[in-house]
C-alpha cells in the first residue's frame, strides 16, 4: 500500500474533528495533510480541488439528515471517479451498512477508529 499523505475528514462535530485529526496524525505521522470539512458542500469543494491527490476520505455518516451523506458518497465515486478508500464512520451499525451500500469501501465505529486503522491501514 502506498503511503497515505492526503486525507479528507468530513465531520460536523468539532470535538470529533479534533479527536480524529489526532488519531490520524498519531497513526500516519506528522507529515500527513489533513483537510477537514464540517459540511458536504465544503467537502465537495475540497474533493473537486484535491480528488487526484486524496489518499483517504473519512466521512461521518450522520451529517445533517444523513441522506445527503449517502448520496454524496455515491457522487464521490460516480462523478469524481474517486477510487480510493472511503471510511464511513458512525456509532450506528445501520448507518455503517447503508454507507457501504452507497459506495464506502470501509465502515467503522468511530469509537474504534484507532484499532480499525491499525487493522486495515497498517504502516510498513
Amino acid at each position: 500500500m502506498a503511503p497515505i499523505t492526503q486525507i479528507l475528514v468530513v465531520e460536523d462535530f468539532v470535538e470529533w474533528q479534533v479527536r480524529i485529526q489526532t488519531i490520524l496524525r498519531d497513526h500516519f505521522g506528522a507529515r500527513t495533510n489533513i483537510f477537514v470539512s464540517a459540511t458536504v458542500e465544503g467537502a465537495d469543494k475540497e474533493i473537486s480541488r484535491q480528488k487526484n491527490r486524496l489518499d483517504l476520505i473519512l466521512m461521518d455518516s450522520s451529517l445533517g439528515s444523513g441522506v445527503f451523506t449517502f448520496k454524496f458518497t455515491k457522487k464521490i465515486r460516480e462523478v469524481y471517479s474517486y477510487s480510493g478508500p472511503i471510511i464511513a464512520m458512525s456509532t450506528e451499525p445501520t448507518y455503517r451498512k447503508r454507507m457501504r451500500d452507497f459506495g464506502s469501501s470501509h465502515a467503522c465505529d468511530k469509537t474504534w477508529l484507532v484499532d480499525y486503522l491499525k487493522e486495515h491501514f497498517p504502516l510498513e
